[in-house]
């Protein structure tokens, strides 16, 4: 398992110098280029010259690209062009919301799915798989941008139970309950698609685990049909899960995006997006980045919890 995790890790590094390359090319052919980001309001043509002069942005691209690669490396993520931030001080500010949106929306949308997927195989063909099975179809047909406009219309604005945007209530103390009412509607929408996808895998999976001879032999032998359902059938049938949500993360962070843009919150999806908008490069790179090493972390944690749930998979 350690030469695999090893390798795995080895083959990473060439795949994310070729995803820097990719994304530092892609936004340099950018509608209005690197220097967008300060548009007509901020000179004369002599001081935007003086600005990319300044910034190194005159130079060939590969000589940009080599420089920011030599900072980022020894953790110099640079600034932001605007404002002057420091680039890591602001990632690792809405980074901890961002694992709180991403922790609570991927609990609650896998707890349902499991259970949701759970009842609908074992109750096939019943009313209460008609029903399980609507709500899968549509939590899959339903954007995240159009459930989080529908619940902030609903719950915010008509009825006026819970707050449309932000985090928490600014100046005021630190309250659960406070934050809590602020969290409950974009998990909502982000874990509602979730939910509805995670159990169409469950019912499928478990399903056809649940035809398999070994179970029938479980069955027959007089096992508990609790004990053949939970500790021989799910475990199996997760494995087709697993892959899902280490294939997750592109689609999750593209929900994020959407989610914390209609709901304000300070992450690191609106970061990104705010980023792009506003054409700052070293910002937008730096997160790029961090997604891309969370990715293959995910899929390097699914290949290892295969071993985990099915002894039959090895990585001698």
């Amino acid at each position: 398992m350690q030469n695999y995790i090893l390798r795995r890790l080895l083959q990473a590094i060439p795949l994310l110098l070729g995803i820097s390359v990719i994304t530092f090319g892609i936004i340099q052919i950018m509608p209005g280029g690197v220097m967008g980001a300060y548009g007509p309001q901020t000179g004369s043509g002599a001081d935007l010259a003086i600005i990319q002069e300044q910034l190194g942005l005159n130079r060939p691209v590969y000589e940009q690209y080599l420089s920011w690669l030599g900072r980022f490396l020894t953790g110099d993520w640079g600034r932001t062009l605007l404002s002057q931030q420091v680039v890591s001080d602001l990632i690792f500010t809405a980074l901890p919301a961002t694992l709180l949106l991403i922790g609570c929306s991927l609990l609650i949308g896998l707890g349902l799915g499991l259970l949701f997927g759970v009842i609908s195989a074992v109750k096939q063909y019943s009313a209460i798989d008609m029903l399980v099975t609507t709500f899968s179809f549509v939590g899959l047909s339903t954007p995240v941008f159009f459930s989080g406009l529908i619940l902030i219309l609903i719950f915010s604005v008509k009825l006026g139970w819970l707050p449309g945007g932000g985090m928490y209530t600014p100046e005021a103390p630190y309250s659960f309950e406070d934050r809590l009412r602020y969290l409950i509607l974009p998990v909502v929408a982000i874990a509602f698609p979730l939910a509805g996808e995670y159990t169409r895998y469950v019912r499928s999976s478990l399903l056809e685990v649940l035809n398999q001879d070994y179970i029938r032999t479980g069955n027959a032998k007089g096992l508990h049909p609790r004990s053949v359902l939970f500790r021989h059938a799910l475990s199996n049938a997760l494995i087709p899960l697993i892959t899902i949500l280490g294939l997750q993360l592109p689609w999750m962070i593209s929900g994020f995006v959407v989610a914390e843009s209609i709901f304000s919150w300070p992450g690191m999806g609106r970061l990104l997006w705010e980023s792009a908008r506003q054409h700052d490069y070293p910002l937008m790179m730096a997160i790029t980045m961090l997604v891309a090493v969370a990715v293959l972390a995910f899929n390097l944690l699914a290949d290892i919890f295969y071993g985990l749930v099915d002894p039959r998979i090895s990585y001698a």
